[in-house]
């Protein structure tokens, strides 16, 4: 999964180091040594720079997060998926009442996970499953699903504030 995210800096943001940055944004300290280990990945005026180099007003941050892992356990199946949203981010399902959230002993490849990772597979996409609230096999309902590392990161977080319920 590839993702771009650009920010314009203002004078609030004057003088503070990237990663400082990116923390205020809701990144968290994991996505910060991921992006760290991707090369080109942070970006100031289109120039490649270090977390700790300091911003300026008027900068323009890019960050470019590139994701190529995938979610090998679990098994691209294709099963009807009741998409309610959709965009860079993430996805919104809704889930049906006998669909598992994920893969177990006996549910390997009926899961809503399953037809997630054979979504992605159509689209020649990456996918790892990051769904941000788990619902039981039996229960039907809104399901919220990150398509890359930081909007999981953000969604936990929100949660934990309370900014979104789980």
């Amino acid at each position: 999964m590839e993702r771009i995210l650009t920010y314009n800096i203002n004078a609030n943001s004057n003088s503070i180091k990237i990663s400082h940055y990116l923390r205020n944004k809701g990144y968290s300290l994991q996505n910060i040594a991921a992006l760290k280990q991707m090369e080109g990945s942070i970006l100031v005026n289109h120039h490649p720079r270090h977390m700790n180099e300091r911003l300026q007003k008027g900068d323009q941050l890019t960050v470019h997060i590139r994701e190529n892992a995938v979610s090998d356990n679990i098994l691209p199946v294709p099963l009807p998926l009741n998409i309610l949203f959709e965009d860079e981010d993430l996805l919104i399902i809704n889930k049906p009442a006998g669909m598992p959230t994920h893969p177990s002993a006996n549910n390997r490849d009926n899961s809503l996970a399953n037809g997630l990772a054979w979504y992605f597979k159509q689209q020649h996409k990456p996918f790892i499953f990051r769904c941000n609230n788990r619902l039981d096999r039996d229960t039907s309902g809104i399901t919220i699903v990150a398509k890359h590392m930081v909007c999981a990161s953000m969604l936990s977080a929100m949660a934990v504030r309370h900014e979104v319920c789980r």
